[in-house]
């Protein structure tokens, strides 16, 4: 059990720091402009994948209560999934992709749709992450991220020598990791069976899972969002390591969730599981939280300069965010182990539309953090309260 924790959160830890050193180096290889349309273009990514992916992940994660074995019409279902994924996700690439050949013209639009399918590519390839993690294989995990994490690495300096090269980079570097993964390849393949019966069926299928999954990783990107739309793209890319680690260490709960929720289901007690998952969580919050508030500044200064912004008052909010965020995941787990996706997701949902009034009439990017995390604050205070219900019932 301490082996496959340690080895989950080694597989998130490698993926953070990829993912910073990316940025890092793509940072220091191209122009301001070009980098903040690529950060935009992942972000986008990011949000819009919150729709398009039907909530497939905590599909994958609810299933590890039952029994699982590793055969070949499960991974042909991911497969087909990750398929209708992409063909929706090109729709979308090429409207916001026209938007920005329209305002900055042909080579603007041309790195925000390869940074898009860029960051699609990713986002498929931690689905199937997730499903070894179900089925316990945190080693085979484990060894195959790190393969894929050391490629991304060693080949992002090749954009360093050869900038010129960067939309071939954006997507052909990152299909190598799926070659890594190679169960992904049937993506492809399955793009040819695709009709709108079954991309219709795909998000239908899932009942519950889109709305919890919208729900939340909307109130996960609302800061960014915000701070994108009120304050522009320029901005954006000037808060970006900051806000980047910032989701890093949101992205480290993952590491937590995936090794926590299957030793969750095997608990029968509601009260243990409840003292499990947040102890697990408070913990990690302590410690991630904390150590982004003593080292953000120094990370961000060493890897991205000091042209971004480091600000303690930013460090400090974010620090704070993340220790609520992380305990409002405790309780979020528990409601979800439980079967109560309808009441997270009203939750969720119902706070983040309060929160979106104050955030608008905010003058300042403090100004929004504070705001997401007094609604992090109200989501707990009503996720304990249908925990109390739920706990009391069974007494």
């Amino acid at each position: 059990m301490k082996i496959n924790a340690c080895l989950s959160f080694g597989t998130t830890l490698c993926k953070m720091i990829t993912g910073l050193l990316f940025l890092a180096i793509l940072s220091h290889s191209i122009n301001n402009a070009e980098y903040s349309i690529i950060v935009t273009s992942i972000f986008f990514a990011q949000l819009l994948s919150v729709f398009v992916d039907g909530g497939i992940n905590n599909e994958v994660l609810s299933l590890t209560n039952k029994s699982l074995d590793n055969d070949i019409d499960g991974y042909q279902k991911l497969s087909m999934n990750g398929a209708v994924r992409l063909v929706v996700h090109l729709f979308f690439s090429f409207v916001l992709s026209t938007y920005f050949m329209f305002a900055d013209g042909w080579s603007a639009g041309g790195v925000f749709f390869w940074g898009y399918i860029s960051g699609v590519l990713t986002s498929i390839l931690e689905t199937y992450s997730i499903k070894l993690k179900t089925e316990y294989k945190y080693i085979e995990d484990f060894i195959l991220n790190i393969f894929c994490s050391l490629f991304v690495i060693l080949s992002s300096f090749f954009i360093y020598i050869f900038p010129q090269c960067l939309m071939l980079y954006l997507v052909f570097f990152r299909l190598i990791p799926l070659a890594i993964y190679r169960k992904p390849l049937q993506v492809f393949k399955m793009i040819r069976e695709i009709d709108y019966k079954l991309i219709r069926d795909n998000y239908i299928a899932r009942k519950h899972y889109p709305i919890d999954s919208i729900a939340t990783n909307i109130n996960l990107q609302l800061d960014s969002f915000f701070l994108l739309l009120l304050f522009g793209r320029d901005m954006y890319a000037y808060y970006q390591p900051l806000n980047r680690l910032y989701n890093s260490c949101i992205g480290l709960s993952a590491a937590v969730v995936s090794f926590a929720i299957p030793y969750a289901h095997l608990l029968t007690s509601r009260i243990k599981k409840i003292y499990f998952l947040v102890f697990l969580f408070s913990s990690s919050a302590i410690i991630i939280s904390l150590s982004y508030y003593f080292f953000s500044r120094d990370v961000v200064m060493v890897f991205f300069g000091e042209k971004f912004s480091m600000e303690r008052q930013y460090i400090f909010l974010f620090s704070l965010l993340i220790f609520m965020r992380y305990l409002c995941a405790s309780f979020g787990s528990y409601l979800m182990t439980n079967g109560e996706q309808k009441k997270r997701a009203l939750i969720n949902l119902t706070i983040t539309i309060l929160c979106i009034p104050f955030i608008l009439i905010s003058e300042t990017y403090s100004g929004i953090l504070v705001v997401i995390i007094g609604g992090q604050i109200l989501i707990s205070y009503f996720y304990v309260l249908m925990i109390k219900r739920g706990v009391g019932h069974d007494k």
